[in-house]
């Protein structure tokens, strides 16, 4: 082996990098292969609906915005992610949900 090879060290990642180029892309991969599991029409809703670390998504009732809240903070409670900073136009809605969480 030459002198030159001997000398090459190789690193790899042990944890995902962040404040890298491809940290949206990563996260956006984590995110839709954990959605992909539960399979359901709110997952599906999740994944169409979310663009990096924002969701932008809306419902026909505040009892389905109210449904679609709870099972979205499960699925990513599951995953240690939390979602938060909740808002709605609806007033109702806006009450039903912690301020902070």
């Amino acid at each position: 082996m030459s002198t030159y090879c001997s000398n090459i060290q190789e690193y790899r990642f042990c944890r995902i990098p962040f404040a890298v180029i491809a940290s949206p892309f990563l996260l956006g991969a984590v995110i839709e292969t954990h959605l992909d599991t539960y399979q359901t029409k709110i997952s599906d809703k999740l994944k169409s609906d979310i663009y990096v670390d924002n969701l932008v998504t809306g419902a026909d009732s505040t009892a389905d915005a109210l449904q679609m809240y709870a099972d979205s903070k499960r699925m990513f409670d599951s995953a240690s992610m939390n979602l938060k900073e909740w808002v709605s136009s609806g007033a109702e809605f806006n009450k039903c949900i912690p301020e902070k969480g």
